[in-house]
């Protein structure tokens, strides 16, 4: 039997099937990535902004610190709460970090992600002149010349651009995605603010929400300077359809651009009809089930994740769509995370060992003390095997039992470095009065001013670490909500074919 002609949208080039089961990531079109110049703002304006920043941030933590101070309790909502006044003052790139938090209750937790919810949808639209005038620009032709209709409501409004809703002329709907005036300028700004005053927070507040906050600055300026051109997203989309095709993933479909109507700042797109993911009731309307639909998302993910080291990056609820039509659409191609070659034999070797091979946990052990160093291994006394072993305990669970009873938010902890006497002597049935917020402040400051001062840094396997196991706790609710008594790698068969398969590395950076 001859094999089926079927074409790669973004090449035209034949696409070769292995067999009907087995998804075959074939070598196909990079990933190029052209990251834009972000603007070098003046002095003056970093000043201003960091003036209103530290006034706003004194303003609403001043009154925790005293607390603290005084050795009164502070509890997380508290903190969270301030922050969400924070950000709301500040808006532009802070809103973005709101998001993030609102969209995360497994990782933050369901008082502080409730703090933040509003972040969601709360972000104001561009004037629609504005709007016009960008189209125009960008495209070269009137508004009324490009489209037969076009609605001046956004259908979405985000941090750094606007989506609307408009008819082309030959009566398909599409998806017009226009970045925020000024954006560049803006983030650049912002981003000059924001590592600072994140890491003051980390080291001075310390606690609850705020001590993670450094870590959400990891990779900001190259994720913001890919985002703000719109020429990136329609590339990884194209590159994902490649995938998408040579997998046989029938039922996820990504919206393409539409040829001739793709800049810098305009990104035109087919319209996707449905409903988040997580608007269950919506969804019932439908007569769709999506618990399978949600598991070939999963699976697509883990693919290209496994085989070429990429992935979306930022797949919350807003972003996957059940649609009218029976499938699921991946929306929001702006934030595409890449593993280099190490962070992604890492990932391979943890799933490997979650599939059955113990001597995978060896090298993830081997992987992890080469980042972090001996601090932990040496504190407790134990020799390689005993930390490869320790490290299986605490990670194969997590992939191997059902979504009702693991919590992947613990991929995105920070590594136990040793527990303090008091921990010690309460697992020992000790009696030794509980430590005050004060006493746990102190402490926490003291950590990391020792990490700090002992010269290691953030690295790239850190910030592909976390971005990549952000997208699990996305999938740790979808899971929950959807199949809770499957496993994450349910289809063993599957990805035992796709470990087999060559790496292909995915992304270019030019």
């Amino acid at each position: 039997m001859s094999e089926p002609d079927i074409r790669d949208p973004a090449t035209g080039a034949r696409v070769r099937i292995v067999d009907d089961a087995t998804p075959s990531v074939a070598a196909g079109p990079k990933l190029i990535i052209r990251p834009a110049t972000l603007p070098v703002p003046s002095r003056m304006s970093v000043a201003r902004r960091l003036a209103q920043a530290s006034s706003v941030t004194t303003r609403h933590l001043a009154p925790l610190v005293g607390r603290a101070v005084r050795r009164h309790p502070i509890d997380d909502a508290a903190v969270a709460l301030a922050l969400r006044h924070i950000f709301d003052d500040l808006g532009g790139s802070f809103t973005k970090f709101g998001q993030l938090i609102g969209s995360s209750p497994s990782l933050f937790g369901e008082a502080t992600a409730a703090a933040f919810r509003s972040t969601l949808d709360a972000v104001p639209a561009i004037p629609f002149d504005e709007v016009e005038a960008t189209v125009t620009d960008e495209l070269g032709l009137a508004i009324a010349d490009l489209f037969v209709e076009f609605d001046p409501v956004p259908v979405a409004a985000a941090s750094l651009a606007v989506v609307h809703r408009a008819v082309l002329p030959d009566g398909r709907p599409v998806a017009v995605k226009v970045l925020r005036p000024g954006i560049e300028h803006a983030m650049a700004v912002d981003l000059a603010v924001i590592e600072p005053l994140f890491g003051f927070l980390g080291r001075q507040v310390a606690i609850g929400i705020a001590g993670e906050l450094p870590s959400l600055v990891s990779g900001l300026a190259e994720q913001l300077a890919e985002e703000v051109d719109l020429r990136n997203e329609a590339r990884s989309i194209r590159w994902f359809e490649h995938l998408r095709i040579t997998m046989g993933l029938d039922r996820v479909r990504v919206p393409l651009p539409i040829e001739g109507y793709v800049t810098k700042r305009v990104l035109v797109m087919e319209y996707f009809d449905g409903f988040a993911v997580d608007d269950t009731e919506a969804i019932e309307t439908l007569g769709i089930d999506p618990g399978p639909l949600v598991q070939d998302c999963v699976k697509a993910w883990f693919a290209t994740a496994l085989c070429t080291g990429a992935f979306h990056g930022d797949i919350h609820a807003g972003n996957l769509l059940i649609l009218t039509s029976g499938e699921l659409g991946v929306l929001d191609w702006g934030i595409v995370g890449r593993m280099d070659s190490s962070t992604q034999q890492f990932f391979r070797r943890v799933v490997e060992g979650a599939l059955g091979d113990e001597s995978a946990w060896v090298d993830v052990w081997h992987h992890a003390k080469s980042i972090y160093g001996p601090t932990l291994q040496d504190r407790l006394g134990a020799d390689d095997a005993m930390m490869a072993q320790m490290v299986r305990m605490q990670i194969e669970p997590l992939f191997i039992r059902p979504f009702g009873e693991v919590d992947l938010a613990a991929l995105l902890l920070p590594p136990d470095m040793g527990r303090d006497d008091h921990s010690a002597s309460e697992d020992a049935g000790g009696d030794r009065p509980s430590t005050s917020t004060f006493d746990v402040w102190r402490a926490e400051r003291r950590r990391r001013r020792e990490i700090l001062e002992s010269g290691v840094t953030e690295t790239a396997f850190d910030r592909g670490l976390f971005l990549l196991s952000k997208q699990l706790v996305y999938f740790d609710r979808y899971g929950k909500m959807f199949f809770p008594d499957v496993p994450v790698l349910w289809d063993t068969t599957a990805y035992e074919r796709l470990l087999a398969e060559p790496i292909v590395p995915a992304s270019t950076r030019a």
